[in-house]
């Protein structure tokens, strides 16, 4: 587990530092699309970024695997447990699910969550940078001895794994895509993609009304 992941705080701070005002901007964006009065669900929370931007009335659940992040959110009086993300039976009710920069840390199974999130909810979010590893596969070695000691080891899932993801903007476009977006909003070099279920029920009841229309 790399120095991030052993301490929330140093975790907090650099993602701050790293991503700078658009962290701000994509948690704003996300917060809009949830809207107010909503039971939101976060699995692989980390350290909640989110939670302070939540609009009025809304309930919040997270989950982690990482008992840090647990007990810094938890002494923050934040409802979060260590759970794992893939105990599909185990989701409570809610009506938003948020993905914040995880995909990229469950490769192979990343699809399957996306899968299983869509069935778990009526609006799913998932918020990732385009990248590719494959910069970090050809200088392993190196990458490796980063990602251990500073970067993205959290202790869980598997260097060899995490440097598959090869996700630059085109193909996650086309991956969110595939699993029926209703909308994806860039925020500077970040994608959030939005999968409304109410948005595809309101259109599918509008084309058999029109369809209906025609007929009279």
């Amino acid at each position: 587990m790399s120095l991030l992941y052993k301490y929330p705080m140093l975790y907090h701070i650099f993602l701050e530092m790293l991503h700078g005002s658009s962290l701000r901007k994509r948690y704003e964006v996300i917060a809009r699309e949830i809207g107010e009065k909503k039971m939101v669900f976060e699995p692989g929370c980390g350290t909640c970024l989110i939670y302070p931007y939540l609009l009025a009335g809304c309930e919040y659940e997270g989950w982690d695997l990482n008992e840090r992040f647990v007990h810094y959110n938890v002494k923050r009086g934040r409802r979060v447990f260590k759970k794992d993300v893939f105990d599909f039976n185990d989701y409570p009710p809610n009506d938003v699910i948020i993905l914040c920069d995880l995909l990229h840390h469950i490769v192979p199974r990343h699809e399957e969550l996306i899968k299983m999130t869509l069935r778990k909810t009526k609006m799913l979010i998932i918020s990732e940078t385009p990248q590719s590893f494959k910069l970090q596969r050809k200088f392993k070695r190196t990458a490796y001895f980063l990602h251990k000691t500073l970067l993205d080891d959290d202790g869980i899932n598997p260097f060899d794994s995490m440097v598959e993801w090869d996700y630059p903007r085109e193909k996650l476009t086309s991956l969110f895509n595939n699993y029926g977006c209703t909308k994806i909003i860039k925020v500077e070099w970040n994608l959030i993609a939005v999968f409304d279920k109410r948005e595809h029920t309101i259109s599918n009841s509008q084309k058999i009304y029109n369809k209906r229309s025609k007929s009279w």
